[in-house]
This record gives structure tokens, sequence and C-alpha cells, in this order.
């Protein structure tokens, strides 16, 4: 992530990321196929393969935008050959060089955070009980390999590199960045909204969930915009964004310590956040 010249003022930089934001989500609603209805949800096959659509789209704009914003503002890489500006746009928005060592570290760090799930999936799948995961259909494919590669490569190649452009530390654009990625999932409110029948309980529930879902979705961009960022990779966010989408929340009414195998899972959650923590830095080398 070194060599990006510092061109643009801050307003610059969050106006771009605001640009792509809106973007991002304004195209899930270009087609008429991808609108949700009251009868019919985001899981609808029509609306997926309509919002695919919309993604690529976007997944286009947003280095035009990038390669745009750098052009006007940044001499040096205006002055460049087109060959180099497409090297160095490769390599700030973490395209290349492609870094498989620093994915696979970076998955093994997002793996000691679920090291809880695993060891009481482990220990489901031993005693016969069904495991809840699905990995067929449309749905599998949006949440698993579309979303998170989409999003990763919008709300990290695309805007991290201007966030640096505008001078921000590493702290200022881990944190600030992030914000955008979880206001961008507040358009799920109007979804539920709609959904649930437009009442004063659904705008309530609406409201709360999209609240909850804020929060987890900015801290976990704070994490995987470090992972961009200390990688310099966009692989490394990308398949730890799709193990985590996999995984799901922790499931934290598992913590419980009637039995011998709940205390094993109770402490391989603790154990978890420890190398979490222990490996923090090691493994983003």
């Amino acid at each position: 992530m070194d060599n990006i010249p510092h061109c643009f003022t801050s307003v610059e930089a969050a106006s771009g990321c605001i640009f792509l934001a809106s973007a991002f989500v304004g195209t899930l609603y270009l087609l008429p196929e991808g609108r949700l209805t009251r009868t019919i949800s985001r899981n609808h096959p029509r609306v997926i393969l309509a919002r695919f659509k919309s993604v690529a789209l976007v997944c286009v704009l947003g280095p035009a935008v990038v390669h745009g914003m750098f052009w006007l503002k940044a001499p040096s890489f205006r002055e460049a050959g087109l060959r180099s500006q497409m090297a160095l746009l490769a390599r700030w928005m973490g395209l290349y060089p492609v870094n498989i060592t620093s994915t696979v570290r970076s998955l093994l760090l997002s793996g000691t955070l679920y090291l809880g799930p695993i060891v009481a999936d482990a220990w489901d799948y031993m005693d016969g009980l069904p495991l809840n995961y699905d990995f067929t259909g449309l749905r599998a494919i949006r949440d698993y390999i579309v979303g998170p590669a989409a999003e990763e490569f919008v709300f990290r190649a695309c805007m991290v590199p201007l966030a640096l452009g505008a001078g921000w530390t590493t702290t200022a654009t881990i944190f600030c960045v992030p914000l955008v990625f979880g206001v961008a999932h507040a358009h799920h409110m109007w979804e539920r909204y709609t959904q649930n029948g437009r009442t004063l309980d659904a705008l309530k529930q609406s409201v709360l969930v999209s609240t909850f879902q804020f929060c987890y979705t900015t801290m976990f961009g704070w994490y995987s915009t470090f992972l961009f960022i200390r990688t310099g990779s966009v692989l490394a966010p990308v398949a730890s964004h799709m193990f985590c989408n996999v995984m799901g929340l922790p499931d934290f009414g598992r913590l419980t310590v009637r039995t011998w195998k709940d205390r094993a899972i109770l402490g391989s959650f603790f154990a978890g956040l420890g190398s979490l923590v222990y490996l923090w830095l090691p493994l983003t080398e």
C-alpha cells in the first residue's frame, strides 16, 4: 500500500467513498427484477440474479472512478503511460502481486475467532447432529462468493486507496472507511420494513435489527480493512469475508458449563480470542 500519492483532500476522498457506496446500493434497485415486493424477498432467484448484474456493473465502475480521481489530481500518475497507470492501480487495489501466503494466514487468523464454534460444530457432527450449513443454490453463491468478493473489491480495494491518497493515517483509514460499509447496509431496514407489512412494529423491528447490523458490519469492516492494508492483497479480506459468512455470528448460547463438553467449548472460545490477539500482527506481516 506504499507509494500512493497524497493528492486528495479529505472531502474529496470521503466523497469518492460515499459515491461508490451509493452506487453499490443504488444499482441493486436499478433493474426492476432486483426490487422487492411484499411477496418477493431478497432471496428470490429473480432478485438474486438481477443483483448479480448490478454489482458486476459497480465492480467495473469502481476502478474507473479510482483511476479517474488519481488521473485528475495526481500529476505523476497522469504523466505515466496507461500501462504504468494500470500497474499502479493493480498494486494500490491489492490485485497484484497475488499473495496466496497472506491469504492463507488471514484465513488462519479468522479461524481463531471462530475456534469455539468450530469445536462446537465438530462435537455436533460426531454426535450425529445436523450442521446448519447450506452450500447449494443461488443464495449460497450470493452469500459465500459474489457478496463477499464484490463488497471487498468496492469497499476495500477501491475505497482504501482514496483514503490513503488523502494522507489519512492507517488507523484513521481502518476506523473511518468501514463506517461507509456499515451505513451501506442500512437499505436492509427498508426491505425488512416493506416485507413485514410497513407497520409500526415492522418499523421498530427493522430499526433495531439494522442498528445491530450496522454495528457488526462496521466492526467486521475494521478487521477487513486491517487485513487489506497489512497484507496489501484484496484476496486476504475476500477469503476471510467468505469464511465469516459461512460461519455466521457465533452462537453465544452455547457458552454454558453444564457438561464437560460445554466447558471445552467455552474454553475454546477464550483460547480462540487469545490466539487472535497473540497472532494479530504475526499472521498479517
